[in-house]
């Protein structure tokens, strides 16, 4: 079947709107400093997703998280933290 990945997008909610990935679940990593309650709902629920897309066969589905940032050093820094939060 080959690996699949479960594609989130950490981009800041505007770049998202303006644009991402079909598939692709929206975590916005400033939250992880702003609003660390809102984040920990939001990486729950991207869990659940990730499982009932699994569940579900659906091509969003995949067993592997790839993160996803803008490419812009000032706003992935961001990102690598999500990243290394999700490592622990």
């Amino acid at each position: 079947d080959g690996v699949r990945f479960f594609v989130v997008d950490c981009r800041p909610a505007d770049q998202y709107n303006n644009g991402h990935l079909p598939t692709a679940f929206h975590l916005d990593a400033n939250l992880m400093l702003q609003a660390p309650a809102e984040f920990a709902t939001a990486a729950q629920a991207l869990f659940a997703t990730q499982k009932q897309s699994i569940a579900a066969g659906s091509v969003a589905g995949g067993e592997h998280l790839c993160f996803m940032g803008s490419g812009r050093e000032e706003e992935d820094q961001y990102v690598h933290m999500v990243i290394a939060n999700f490592l622990q």
